[in-house]
């Protein structure tokens, strides 16, 4: 399968039909960074008194950028750039210092009457010497003083994760994916980050799906148990936990399922002992009926 099928075919699967900005909003599962911090954008510099890119500003945003890039798997990636301007292609392969891309697409189409020509440039980044920290670099620097043909342009994804990070300037990174298990960790690890005009609904996705996980957890739990012929039934000790309650032949077991996702097993037998989910394996192998 060619680059640009495996690129197409993974954001479909991801939710995106067709790639339309902000990629957060047109994703059903996401998460939206802040990536500028809190300095001046710009300063002035030299005897006429310039404003150019702070360096303090740039250096920040490329580090948090790049932090959560490299939370993310590195293997099998696909770097995708669109430009709509051929001379600007020459431009985005010096700066970025890339090879001739290994397959480009060309789209022509009309608006305002005129003829407009977009360009879609891709690489498969496991075959080439490349640079994550100077494309994302020049990301931050395209809006505020760098090559702007790069601002909103570039895609870098993970076909087989089926993971999409578009960073699309210096102000904020869309990360998106298609199962909610994949951005967990960057959800959790990176909150503090996470752009507050959208943290509402971006914890509604992430708060109703790791409920939904938990839930199926404990029903398969107990279907499993069912399989297995081992009684047990439900009780409520804490408010935070659903109890299942276990008897078997000279034991009874105690497993909370709790609301952040952990279990507890505690198990009331001679040594007394708490234990966590891996006792499962003992329990199913020792007291099967």
């Amino acid at each position: 399968m060619n680059l640009i099928t495996k690129f197409h075919k993974a954001i479909i699967e991801i939710g995106i039909p067709v790639l339309e900005h902000p990629i957060f909003y047109h994703a059903p599962i996401g998460i939206r960074f802040e990536i500028g911090g809190e300095e001046d954008v710009y300063i002035k510099r030299g005897i006429m008194r310039k404003l150019q890119p702070n360096p303090v500003y740039v250096s920040k945003a490329v580090d948090r950028a790049l932090t959560i890039f490299n939370a993310l798997p590195k293997k099998d990636l696909i770097l995708r750039i669109d430009v709509y301007d051929k001379k600007e292609i020459t431009k985005v392969l010096k700066t970025l210092q890339l090879k001739t891309p290994h397959e480009t697409v060309i789209n022509k189409y009309v608006e305002d009457v005129e003829e407009m020509i977009h360009y879609e440039l891709y690489w498969s980044l496991d075959d080439i010497n490349w640079s994550e920290e100077t494309l994302i670099h020049e990301i931050i620097l395209a809006d505020i003083g760098g090559l702007n043909s790069l601002a909103s342009s570039v895609y870098l994804l993970h076909p087989n994760e089926k993971i999409l990070y578009h960073l699309y300037d210096d102000r904020g990174l869309d990360v998106v994916a298609k199962d909610y298990e994949k951005l967990f960790s960057l959800y959790e690890t990176f909150n503090d980050w996470i752009l507050d005009y959208d943290r509402e609904s971006i914890n509604k996705i992430f708060k109703s799906k790791q409920k939904s996980f938990e839930h199926n957890n404990l029903f398969s739990f107990l279907n499993k148990l069912e399989e297995h012929n081992i009684y047990y039934q439900l009780n409520k000790i804490r408010s935070e936990a659903i109890m299942v309650e276990i008897v078997v032949p000279g034991q009874r077991w105690e497993v909370e399922f709790l609301g952040d996702g952990t279990i507890d097993v505690e198990k009331f037998i001679s040594d007394k002992a708490y234990y966590d989910e891996s006792e499962f394996d003992v329990l199913f192998k020792e007291f099967t009926d």
